[in-house]
């Protein structure tokens, strides 16, 4: 019986008797075509990739065993393998039944009955053959179960696929790793760490049953990939954390170190881990210098790194994450990462320098456990708020260096007030304030007042709320700030203070640090107007801006009889400018009322406004001259009476019914204004004054 090869499209392998058909020739060619194809890229319409045509070897030897040189070829064509249930796959010509080493196969006579299900890709025993070929390797038999125990990797893709389990024409096979410690002698990626950019370690599906890739080494996972500066995708999901030995009994290995596993690797974007806890130990260094990896490339991380982490190792205090983000400048956050009980986190986060969220809800430390935190967040300039009111440790936590720069940066840290909840984070934390000056931390600039033009009593134009990098929660409540904003109202000459607008609604101090609010002083505008006018120093956000400064007559001919409407004199014009900076809809109008010093005048005497009154918007800046021009803007808003008597009992003349936003100086031109006397002949020739009163009425 020999060995026939059948490369074609789907790279598979079949068992038959001598074939007569077949010449030396084809056989030559045959052989030739195996070694040069490339061994990643046989399989159609499957995932599972690294393929390449050998014999399997046999048991207690470490090199790959060539096809036999007897063997002869055939161009029998059994492309038409397909991802399908192994029940639908047609037999090639030519196959023999094989049987199966491995325990408990009840395989019959059909080739599907050897297949295993890699990616949602049915892989037969000729295409498990070509996949072994890229491997150094031992077969073993651990407690009744043939596996192969893979040495090294000796294929030329960049890209790997390890299963679980492979079936071969020597039966199905456990696929165990001997050694992922780069420091071995048998470590697997020793010749060519240089060229791989995709690893993926997936289960393997056989009869209905999962398997998972093994791990020899006592070590576990350190070192596994460290330096390996092409790596680009890692999956994890199908290595076996917690049996990762297929003996079982005392010989059975838990991965419980991860340190430097991925240490330099500056090309990596992802790394899948398996959705299910293990029970790490050591993560010291893991990601260390993995420039590329941001947030989205962990997945699964927080399902993988379990709470417990792990009782029995936290019992002795042996859990380490040192560094174990070391200079992963691509992290913008912490991620999702349980740390329950953790000792030791120095440099844990060192140099992330995009690092710009510390979410406490996603790490927590124990009581008494995390007491190491020394240059956790050093060098993180972008890390400026932390909120650390959730977190429990250790009081004397040694906090040297914890979020050190080497400029001055600034940094909020939000602590809990441990003299009213013993047990927190809060005494190790707020002892910072003594440190954070040699760490070049400087308080938080936000919340922030901005005089706006005006300045402050100590002479600034601008104050900070925060004056120290650590402060309690229950200092923070908005009714502080409130406080902080009404115990410092800046001047300005010439104008009033109206209130603070602040760049965004925050419901406390910590939003407001976020957020970066700053709230601007809002003066009282005082546009400039026509000299017929006076300005009105008025505070709060609605008054006058400006009013007629005087009606004057000069002296005028009475008629003998009838009505008489004698204009008042001016240079420009008479306008009325109410400041509406509430920037609301405020409801609210204007009154007028005529007040007779002189004795003997008309009771019927009234002031006769211009019809209509004109309404636009004051936009003069109050130092440039007026020029009405092109000050008075055209505007919607409050509306003048038309055709007003101004009397001796009160008239609205001017009313904004608040169907409108406004924030501004409104004008209102009341044109050509005269004194009417009903009745000339009834008024004795003298001098007469009287009084305007204006009154601006606000609704509540």
């Amino acid at each position: 019986m020999l060995l026939v090869a059948t490369v074609c499209s789907s790279s598979s392998f079949v068992l038959a008797d001598e074939d007569p058909r077949l010449t030396q020739e084809e056989i030559q060619k045959s052989k030739e075509m195996i070694e040069s194809m490339n061994p990643l890229n046989q399989l159609t319409q499957s995932s599972f990739s690294g393929i390449s045509n050998v014999e399997e070897q046999t048991s207690e030897t470490n090199s790959v065993n060539p096809i036999p040189s007897n063997s002869t070829t055939s161009s029998t064509d059994i492309s038409k393998i397909e991802k399908m249930p192994t029940s639908d796959t047609k037999e090639p010509p030519y196959l023999l039944p094989q049987e199966s080493d491995f325990q408990g196969d009840d395989s019959d006579t059909t080739r599907a009955s050897n297949n295993v299900l890699i990616e949602g890709s049915w892989l037969t025993p000729q295409q498990g053959n070509i996949w072994l070929s890229q491997w150094e390797y031992y077969t073993r038999t651990y407690n009744g179960y043939s596996s192969v125990l893979l040495r090294r990797y000796k294929g030329s893709s960049s890209t790997v696929v390890i299963p679980g389990i492979i079936p071969t024409n020597n039966g199905t096979k456990r696929v165990v790793i001997n050694s992922l410690t780069d420091t071995s002698n048998d470590y697997l990626f020793a010749d060519t760490k240089s060229l791989i950019r995709n690893v993926r370690i997936v289960p393997g599906v056989w009869n209905d049953k999962t398997f998972k890739v093994g791990c020899l080494s006592t070590q576990g996972c350190a070192l596994a990939f460290r330096n390996a500066t092409n790596l680009e995708t890692v999956s994890l999901t199908g290595l076996d954390f917690f049996n990762n030995t297929p003996s079982g009994g005392s010989s059975l290995h838990k991965i419980t170190d991860t340190s430097y596993m991925f240490q330099g690797c500056r090309n990596l974007t992802r790394v899948e881990f398996p959705a299910i806890g293990a029970n790490i130990t050591n993560a010291s260094y893991m990601f260390q210098s993995c420039t590329s990896l941001n947030n989205s490339g962990l997945i699964n991380m927080d399902k993988f790194f379990m709470d417990d982490l792990s009782v029995e190792a936290s019992q002795n205090a042996l859990n380490r994450t040192p560094g174990m983000f070391y200079g992963c400048s691509s992290l913008t956050s912490v991620p999702s990462l349980p740390t329950k009980w953790v000792i030791d986190m120095e440099d844990m986060f060192s140099d992330c320098t995009s690092l710009t969220n510390f979410d406490t809800t996603q790490i927590r430390f124990l009581t008494t456990c995390a007491v190491n935190l020394r240059h956790m967040f050093a060098n993180c300039p972008n890390l400026q708020i932390v909120d650390v009111s959730d977190v429990v440790t250790d009081p004397k936590a040694d906090t040297t260096g914890m979020f050190a720069c080497p400029t001055k940066t600034p940094l909020l840290l939000v602590a809990q007030n441990w003299t009213s909840a013993s047990g927190t984070s809060g005494e190790a934390f707020y002892n910072y304030n003594n440190q954070a000056a040699n760490d070049n931390r400087v308080p938080y600039p936000y919340p922030m007042l901005d005089a706006n033009g005006g300045i402050f009593a100590n002479k600034s134009s601008q104050l900070s709320y925060f004056n120290r990098c650590t402060y309690y929660t229950d200092s923070l409540s908005i009714n502080n700030m409130n406080s902080f904003l009404q115990n410092n109202i800046p001047t300005k000459a010439g104008t009033n203070f109206i209130r603070w607008i602040p760049s965004a609604n925050v419901s406390s101090l910590l939003d407001a640090a976020k957020q970066k609010v700053k709230y601007n002083a809002v003066w009282a505008e005082t546009p400039n107007t026509a000299s017929d006018n006076k300005k009105i120093n008025s505070s709060g956000a609605v008054g006058f801006s400006y009013l007629p400064a005087s009606f004057n007559i000069a002296n005028v001919t009475l008629n003998n009889s009838g009505l008489q409407s004698i204009p008042f004199g001016k240079n420009t014009s008479l306008n009325i400018g109410v400041r509406d900076q509430s920037n609301s809809t405020k409801n609210w109008k204007v009154d007028a009322q005529l007040s007779w010093r002189s004795p003997n005048v008309p009771s019927n005497a009234y002031i006769q406004i211009g019809n209509p009154i004109r309404v636009t918007k004051n936009t003069n800046n109050g130092t440039s001259p007026y020029n009405q021009n092109t000050d008075l803007k055209p505007v919607n808003g409050p509306l003048g009476t038309a055709n007003t008597k101004i009397t001796t009992t009160p008239i609205t003349i001017i009313n904004n019914n608040g169907s409108t936003v406004l924030n501004g100086v409104y004008d209102f031109d009341l044109g050509n204004v005269s004194l009417v006397l009903p009745d000339s002949q009834s008024v004795a020739v003298g001098s007469y004054s009287a009084t305007v009163t204006w009154n601006l009425v606000i609704a509540p």
